[in-house]
Formats: C-alpha cells, structure tokens, sequence
C-alpha cells in the first residue's frame, strides 16, 4: 500500500501530523509511507523521520500552482493508494492540491461549506471535532480501520537530540509574518525583561531565531547579555541545540512545538489562539494563557486579527513577567532531571 501524508501547513502543523504518522507505520510497518511538504522546515523535518520512507518539497506558496504543476505531476504518477491532508486545511487550495496529487481514496476532514473550501474534492471525509489538533489527526485513521486510545508523542528524528546538556534557558522572540502571525508575538520589551529576570536568578540564557525576528531577536539579546547565543541556521541544528536546554519560553509557533517534540520542557505563551486546539503536544508543556480574553481566532479565518480591535491585550498586557517566571517554575523539577 502506498500512502502519502500532504503536510502542507507550517512546522508546528507537521509536527502535529507526527502522531499519527507515527500510528500508522506502527500499524501498517510493511507499507510505504511517502510525506510531501510545501515548506522547507516542514520538508527538512519529514525527511529526516524514520517513519517516512521518501519525503518531497514543492514550493507551492512561492510558485503557485501552475508553476508547481511538473512537481504535481510527478506525484501524481507515483499513483498513491491512499492519501491523507492533516487538519487543520480549511484553504481551497489544499483540497486542490490533494485532487492534483491525485490519490485513489483521499481522506481529510469535511471542512463546510464543502462548495467554498473545495472539501468536495476529497472523496472521504470525517467530521472536524472540537479537539486538538493531534486528535482531529488521529481520527483521520479511522478512515482505513485504525482506532487507538494510545496517541504517541510528536516525532523528531533520532539524529536530532544530542547528548550534551547545556542546561541554558532558550527564548524565542519571533514568529512567522505570514497572515498576521507577528500578532502571536509577545512584545520584545517583555523579552528584555524576562531575560533580566532569569539572569538575576543565576541561569544562563540563549536566543533561538530564524530570518524573519531575527534583527529584533539580537536586538533582546544584545540588551539582556551580548555574551549570550544565537540559535539559528538549518532545522536540524536548531533542534539539537535545543535538546541541551534545560528549558524553552516560545509562543504559539514552530518552535515551541519543536522543542516539546525534542522532549525539552516549554512555556507557551499563548493570545489570540486557542491551547485547547493547538497547544505543543506533551507532558512537560506549560500553556502561559492568563488574559480572561478568550482566544479569539478560529481555523478558516484569512488572517490573524484582535476580533474586539484591543490591540491583543490578552498577550501584549495581560500576559506578565511574573506568569512566564510561574511556568518555568512549575516546570524547574522537570528540567533539572534533565541535568
């Protein structure tokens, strides 16, 4: 049986899929398990998986379909058996992606109305749960006959987790720009802040970064200890430094994501989504969510916005110092059992 997992979203999405791609190579060891992914950390992640046998890149967002179309058509003729689109893909364009990658049974969830996101398209849909997202996944393998009560952690290659402890406490300033995700950031003076605060308890710090925080990222740094880090580069090197930390402060991002499937302990700070959905998933994971402003985004919406127009306060001022200092806290017995 051949089988393709359309990993289509950012990293902390691919990373959620992991589960269940993981359940279903338990089930089915014998099958070939192919992934394609639309963007380059996403692909750098999914190759490197043992659970995937042949991972593909087709820069789809930076391309456009018709441009992308020799990409398309080279899968296509791989004649997949079995296709599966990870939640969440309310966009049209990821249900013609799946119908241009041509699978004999595509399964995804049924996303309504089906005439506006071209779920009709898929030719085997289940229903969207109010769950997380590692869920809404799972039950996608209900769809071939697997059902499990046991939901595995998020996947990270091996190779990936290095064997030395730094026992530094890793800050990640940014996020992506696309779509409004730069409101998902909690402020850089916050940052400073924070940094100053650790120091002052005698723990040493690092700054994770990709290109697009990255000016904003030294400039935190640079306030807080010049001597300090920077974590940047290539998916699989910032994994590994990672693994060494005793712990990660990340927003709603890939990297926080990353860091819980590299077992590492995360403070999530968390605005305008939702944890009960899209949380990193695992045990040593604190959400940071104090703001009595409920989260406000919801899977389909074109853009990350403040529905009450407050200027996101549930992250830019409800969300303190002292919250972020509480779930390293709580996490402290975890991360010193790491060292």
């Amino acid at each position: 049986m051949r089988v393709v997992w359309l990993c289509l979203q950012g990293l902390g999405d691919t990373l959620m899929a992991t589960p269940a791609i993981r359940t279903l190579r338990q089930a089915h060891p014998d099958w070939h398990l192919a992934a394609v992914a639309t963007q380059r950390n996403s692909f750098e992640l999914l190759e490197a998986l043992q659970e995937i046998d042949r991972a593909h890149y087709v820069p789809y967002w930076e391309s456009g379909a018709f441009h992308s179309m020799q990409a398309l058509q080279s899968l296509r003729r791989e004649r997949f058996d079995i296709s599966f689109l990870p939640y969440p893909a309310v966009r049209p364009e990821y249900h013609v992606f799946s119908a241009l990658v041509g699978a004999r049974k595509r399964i995804a969830h049924a996303y309504q109305p089906l005439y506006k996101t071209l779920g009709f398209l898929e030719n085997r849909r289940i229903a969207v749960r109010t769950e997380h997202n590692v869920l809404n996944n799972i039950a996608l393998l209900s769809e071939i006959g697997i059902k499990t009560d046991v939901v595995p952690a998020c996947a990270a290659p091996l190779e990936w987790f290095s064997n030395a402890r730094g026992g530094r406490i890793g800050l990640h300033v940014g996020s992506m720009i696309y779509k409004g995700n730069e409101l998902k950031r909690w402020p850089a003076q916050r940052y400073v802040e924070l940094g100053n605060a650790l120091r002052a308890q005698g723990h040493e710090l690092a700054f994770i970064t990709g290109p697009n925080e990255r000016e904003e990222t030294v400039a935190v740094r640079d306030a807080v200890d010049p001597q300090a880090p920077l974590i940047e580069g290539r998916l699989a090197k910032v994994a590994s430094d990672m693994s060494t930390m005793r712990a990660v402060v990340a927003a709603d991002n890939g990297i926080a994501h990353l860091a819980a499937a590299m077992r590492v302990p995360v403070a999530a700070l968390f605005g305008i989504t939702d944890p009960k959905l899209c949380a990193p998933w695992g045990q040593n994971v604190r959400v940071v969510h104090p703001s009595l402003c409920p989260p406000c985004f919801r899977f389909g919406d074109k853009r990350f916005t403040c529905k009450l127009n407050i200027g996101v306060r549930c992250l830019r001022e409800d969300l303190g110092v002292h919250h972020v200092l509480d779930a390293l806290d709580m996490l402290a017995p975890v991360a010193a059992g790491r060292f």
